[in-house]
């Protein structure tokens, strides 16, 4: 495992993704540069041409502060704006992912820090703490600040014109889904061995807090169970939690120990999370298109979009299947995660809203007729039978001649 377990890489990721975590780290790195040009002590003899005045830095400084000020409070306007707007036009469920944009955070950390820098930079100029060392230092961060800050607002016009559009939602989405799929077709079982049956008979242990299982680290539960036990997981990353339903059953007795080390392998949280749960990101992609074919946005378009992103999900975690599978340990078991309930998240929605437009019709029935074909066995029952329910529910609602061009659409792929 390292010398980080994987529960700890985990909540690692989940702090250095919140919004405040960059502009925080390069607002200390930018105070920690004026602390250094104030304890530079006054012995150093410099050419004339590298001496500046006690004030000469002032100007240069309060524009950098004021305009720093004025351009954190317009980025940070943008970005509710922005977020607000792609809840109600996409889904809640993926600001999170504009959020953790490390273009956004990169950006306002570059602004953040550069309005403390000049703030602090400033008042330690008013206490005369700046030898001709330290106004030298101040002198050459500025202006490696000013021309990071130049570049950083140039690229931030070209982002925030596209932050929080429609596609970039769905990429955003499709990014995080893909790279939850890699991961599954690498560890189907997280590093533990699947199994298609439920839990034997045993001794359960259950949750003490209600929520979503948002990550699991098998390698530190393994490394728990002692010799000759095995533990059985019941539940699998977006599962819902109480203290009624077990966690896991052991087939034997646990101590407390034990059991406390099976709670703390699983992370509980109040939401889930896409990073081991690609059932997440279908779910959320199915929303966006649920939401552009309600009546008041009345977007067919989108849908069709989100049903070619699924298929290509889809396509790309059978190609990543390719890739070199992960060791699976053979003390903790864990169930499968069911192709039919992945894409019943995924086309389910879509086919019950989208059933009364044959255009949306016809894209499902090309995205599950191409998935029908894709050689493994439980995806491509699972494409059949949602094919099966797109066409029952269109041919409830549509006009006959549209119904029977589905029809012929799914007899000629299928």
């Amino acid at each position: 495992m390292g010398l980080l377990t994987d529960r700890v890489r985990f909540r690692l990721r989940r702090w250095i993704t919140r919004l405040w975590f960059w502009p925080t780290a390069y607002s200390l790195t930018a105070v920690a540069v004026v602390l250094v040009a104030a304890t530079l002590p006054s012995g150093y003899a410099l050419p004339g041409y590298l001496t500046f005045a006690s004030n000469s830095l002032e100007p240069v400084l309060t524009v950098l502060a004021s305009s720093m000020l004025a351009v954190v409070t317009f980025s940070l306007s943008a970005i509710v704006s922005v977020l607000s707007a792609a809840a109600q036009a996409a889904t809640p469920r993926a600001t999170s992912l504009l959020i953790e944009d490390a273009a956004l955070q990169r950006t306002l950390s570059v602004f953040v820090g550069a309005f403390l820098f000049s703030i602090v930079a400033l008042v330690g100029g008013v206490g005369g703490v700046y030898s001709d060392a330290g106004r030298l230092l101040l002198f050459a961060a500025t202006v490696v600040l000013i021309a990071v800050v130049v570049g950083t607002l140039l690229r931030w016009i070209d982002r925030v014109s596209r932050l929080g559009r429609m596609g970039e939602i769905i990429d955003r989405t499709e990014q995080a889904t893909a790279a939850a799929l890699k991961d599954f077709a690498r560890r189907p079982g997280l590093g533990a061995t699947v199994r298609t049956a439920p839990p034997p008979a045993g001794y359960p242990v259950f949750a003490t807090a209600i929520g979503y299982v948002q990550h699991m680290d098998v390698g530190q539960l393994s490394a728990a169970v002692p010799e000759g036990v095995t533990c059985h997981v019941a539940v699998r990353p977006g599962a819902f939690v109480d203290p009624v339903r077990p966690l896991a059953v052991f087939d034997a007795p646990p101590d407390d120990a034990l059991a406390d080390a099976l709670r703390q392998a699983i992370t509980i949280g109040d939401v889930r999370s896409f990073e081991q749960d690609p059932r997440f990101g279908m779910v959320v992609l199915a929303e966006i298109a649920s939401k552009a074919l309600s009546p008041g946005v009345n977007d067919p378009g989108t849908a069709i979009d989100v049903s070619g992103t699924l298929t290509r999900l889809l396509w790309g975690w059978r190609a990543a299947r390719n890739l070199p599978f992960q060791d699976a340990v053979t003390n903790v078991t864990i169930p499968a995660l069911s192709m039919d309930d992945m894409l019943e998240d995924a086309f389910r929605p879509i086919a019950r809203d989208g059933a009364g437009q044959v255009e949306v019709g016809l894209r499902l029935v090309a995205a599950l007729g191409s998935l029908a074909q894709i050689d493994d066995p439980d995806l491509a029952t699972a494409a059949r039978t949602r094919l099966a329910d797109v066409l029952k529910r269109a041919d409830a609602v549509l006009l006959p001649m549209d119904a029977d061009a589905l029809k012929r659409a799914a007899a000629a792929i299928v």
